[in-house]
C-alpha cells in the first residue's frame, strides 16, 4: 500500500492506457468507514473497504493511497483538495467513486480552506476531527420527520444555502470550470458515482446534475449518477450501495429505532432510484431516471 500527502511529498505513478478508480471520501466519512470497519470488520470483498480511513493517520491534507494496481482512495477535507488532488495524480480515470454527506442538490462539506475554518462549518469539523465514534453514531439516526420535510423543500429551491457548509450546483460548477485539468483526465467511459444521500432529488437535484454534465461530460460514453433518496453503505453492505425512503409511519417508527439500536443498513434497506445525466446524440446533456433497484454495485 502506497501512502502520498500532497503538500508532502507526491510521487507521480507512470502512466498506463487504463484509467483508474478513485474511491474518495470526506475526512468525516472516512472515520465513520474505520469506526464500522472495528464495529464489524468490513473483509477484503466488501464494497466500501476503499472508504476506510487508515489507523494512526491524522492530517489536514489530502491523503492519497494506491490499495492495488489502478485503485486509489482519497480522503479529503475540503471540495478544491479532492478536484486539486486528483489533478495532481495525472492519472486518467475511468470511475470516481464519491462517498460524501448530501443534501438535494448538494454536498455537506467545505468548498476550500477558507471555509473549512467558517464557523458554519464547526459541526462538520466536530465530527471530521472528533473522536471517530461521533462519526460513526451520527450515522445510525435516520432523519427526523420535521428534516424529511425541510429535505422536500429544499428539493423544490434553485440553490443550497451555503451557510450551513454546504456546496451546491453554483460552487462546484465555479470551482470545476475554473480546474479544466480535471476534465481533461476523465476517460472516454468516465462514470462519477455520487455515494451521497439526496444529491438528485427534485429541481435542485436536477440543476446539480445539468451542472456536472455542463461541465464534465465532452462524450455519449460518461454518464454520472446520483440517488434521490438516502442512501445506505456500512458494514452490513458488502454487496454495494444501499437505499433507504419513507414509506410509512409505520415502516418509519419500526426502522427509527431499530437503527439506532442495531446499526445494520441492511436490516432497514428499501428499493431505491438512480437519477443520472449523460450526453444524448446531439451532445446535450440530458437527464435520465433508472428503474428502483435494491443495490448499487458501484465497483
Amino acid at each position: 500500500m502506497k501512502l502520498f500527502l500532497f503538500s508532502v511529498v507526491f510521487v507521480l505513478s507512470l502512466p498506463t492506457n487504463a484509467g483508474v478508480v478513485i474511491n474518495a471520501a470526506s475526512y468525516d466519512i472516512g472515520k465513520f468507514h474505520r469506526a464500522a470497519d472495528q464495529f464489524e470488520p468490513y473483509g477484503n470483498e466488501h464494497a466500501f473497504k476503499g472508504f476506510v480511513l487508515p489507523n494512526d493517520i491524522e492530517s489536514r491534507e489530502a491523503i492519497l493511497i494506491q490499495s492495488e494496481p489502478g485503485v486509489y482512495s482519497l480522503f479529503f477535507h475540503t471540495f478544491e483538495q479532492l478536484i486539486d488532488g486528483l489533478v495532481k495524480l495525472a492519472q486518467q480515470i475511468d470511475q470516481l467513486n464519491l462517498n460524501v454527506h448530501g443534501v438535494p442538490g448538494g454536498l455537506v462539506m467545505p468548498l476550500n480552506e477558507t471555509r473549512r475554518r467558517s464557523i458554519e462549518c464547526l459541526p462538520w469539523r466536530g465530527l471530521a476531527y472528533g473522536e471517530d465514534i461521533l462519526s460513526f453514531l451520527k450515522y445510525y439516526q435516520l432523519p427526523s420527520k420535521d428534516e424529511l420535510d425541510s429535505y422536500e423543500s429544499l428539493a423544490a429551491q434553485n440553490s443550497v444555502n451555503r451557510f450551513n457548509c454546504l456546496i451546491g450546483p453554483k460552487e462546484i460548477g465555479e470551482k470545476l470550470k475554473a480546474t479544466p485539468a480535471f476534465k481533461a483526465l476523465l476517460s472516454n467511459q468516465f462514470k462519477l458515482v455520487f455515494l451521497s444521500c439526496l444529491t438528485g432529488k427534485g429541481k435542485i437535484g436536477s440543476k446539480l446534475l445539468m451542472t456536472l454534465g455542463d461541465e464534465l461530460l465532452s462524450t455519449t460514453g460518461q454518464v454520472i449518477l446520483s440517488s434521490p433518496d438516502l442512501v445506505l453503505g456500512d458494514w452490513s453492505m458488502g454487496e454495494g450501495l444501499g437505499f433507504w425512503k419513507y414509506e410509512s409511519e409505520q415502516q418509519y417508527q419500526r426502522d427509527f429505532f431499530r437503527y439506532q439500536n442495531e446499526k445494520k443498513d441492511a436490516d432497514i434497506a428499501t428499493s431505491g432510484t438512480l437519477k443520472g445525466v449523460r450526453l444524448n446524440d446531439s451532445m446535450t446533456p440530458e437527464i435520465f431516471i433508472e428503474k428502483e433497484i435494491r443495490v448499487l454495485k458501484f465497483l
